[in-house]
């Protein structure tokens, strides 16, 4: 069992340094036909598919979530919180706060809807969804913020209007928040089993982020003043 642990350690090891030199490569050799997100991506699938000949899938499925909570994610955090223009970020905070509250908020309907559109009319296995409004909601409040890293890395490496890069990566950092707040509302609503829950119930629950984002708002515009 230990030496399957730290064959699997070994492995992803060499796949992290490997995208990593393959990534820097790309950087520094000026290669404009791809990007270095694009080729992890494509790394990543072909290191994917070698695991699941291999192994058939069983590397993937025991994958320890410890080591992407403790070992992945918070270098990430960490470089976006150290990339961040505090000013910039500070200035355009209510553009910013728009597109991560109002445009997430419509990423999740239109996603939700276009699921429920589709379970309805049996596009969708059952298997999947239960054709319930509720449950196409919390999976469109799940996918409805999106991390856009290839285009932030594309607008570093072609020196992109600051102010259009700060918009869009202050966003990125905030949609996260209010996805996770649409979520939680919607895992609620089904968990009490609220079958009074309708389509024209939506608004309320939308409405419900006002009083929370309002206190947000205010006191970040005070502060951007203040800079």
């Amino acid at each position: 069992m230990k030496s399957e642990i730290s064959g699997s350690a070994v492995f992803f090891i060499l796949i992290g340094l490997i995208t990593t030199l393959g990534t820097y490569w790309i950087q520094v050799s000026h290669f404009h036909y791809l990007p270095p997100a694009g080729a992890s991506m494509i790394l990543g699938i072909v290191f994917g598919g070698f695991l699941e000949l291999i192994e058939g899938g069983d590397a993937l499925e025991t994958f320890d979530d410890d080591i992407f909570f403790y070992g992945l994610l918070p270098p990430i955090v960490y470089a976006a919180a150290f990339n961040l223009d505090r000013k910039a970020f500070f200035e355009n905070f209510n553009s910013i706060l728009t597109f991560a509250w109002v445009g997430t908020v419509i990423s999740a309907m239109l996603f939700a809807f276009a699921t429920y559109g589709m379970s309805y009319w049996g596009w969708i296995s059952d298997d999947i969804f239960d054709k319930t409004l509720l449950e196409c909601l919390l999976y469109g409040s799940l996918i409805s913020a999106i991390d856009p890293v290839s285009t932030l890395a594309v607008f570093a490496d072609l020196g992109a209007n600051p102010t259009l890069f700060n918009m869009l990566f202050g966003e990125a950092i905030l949609n996260d928040a209010v996805a996770v707040v649409l979520f939680e509302v919607f895992k609620d609503l089904h968990e009490r089993d609220d079958t009074s829950f309708k389509a024209y119930t939506i608004p309320v629950v939308i409405c419900a982020f006002t009083p929370t984002a309002s206190p947000t708002l205010s006191g970040a515009t005070r502060h951007s003043q203040a800079g």
